[in-house]
């Protein structure tokens, strides 16, 4: 593998990219969008 998929850093640098991406948009739809949040995604925030 090369570039950044072999790169044990990049990889987590993206996975740790896409977690906050994944929380900001949530959190984005509740607060900006008026969006109430379902039980199960309160949950699902706590790994990320």
């Amino acid at each position: 593998m090369n570039g950044a998929l072999g790169n044990p850093r990049a990889l987590a640098a993206l996975a740790a990219a896409g977690s906050a991406a994944t929380l900001l948009a949530a959190l984005g739809f509740q607060f900006i969008g008026g969006l109430a949040p379902c039980e199960m995604c309160l949950w699902q925030r706590w790994p990320h």
